[in-house]
């Protein structure tokens, strides 16, 4: 809940306040919106295949990005004990649970996001029986 509805409307606030303080105050758009709109947005919406065009390479929409951009950058850093692959993997993750919550709603992402935890938790438990059963452990 914190990462998907939380800390994602504090940083669509943060962003336009920062945009604001880096020459939107005079130009209309600041830096961030320019970073957004034409650098950071086009490549992440390359990274989730435009499933989330409408919010990360779209002008009116720039902000949402930025703020979710944001997040599923500190979703992504709280994983890092996953190693290289674990973040990567976490970046991808993300994404696509900012996807299930602007489609189906955040109750969708969160059953989502528990089920995929349950599956990995029942991955690693049944790696570990069977290197018990093989003698490894």
């Amino acid at each position: 809940i914190l990462f998907r509805w939380a800390y994602l409307l504090s940083g669509i606030v943060m962003v336009q306040v920062f945009d604001w303080l880096l020459g939107g105050f005079y130009f209309g758009h600041g830096l961030l919106h320019l970073v957004q709109t034409h650098v950071l947005g086009p490549i992440a919406d390359l990274t989730t295949l435009g499933s989330m065009s409408e919010f990360l390479a779209h002008t009116d929409t720039w902000a949402v990005g930025a703020g979710m951009l944001a997040t599923n950058l500190a979703y992504r850093d709280g994983h890092k004990y996953t190693g290289k692959f674990g973040v990567v993997n976490n970046w991808f993750i993300g994404m696509a649970f900012f996807y299930l919550m602007f489609t189906y709603g955040l109750l969708a992402a969160i059953l989502v996001h528990i089920l995929y935890d349950l599956v990995i938790i029942g991955v690693v438990y049944l790696d570990m029986v069977v290197e018990r059963f093989r003698g490894r452990a």
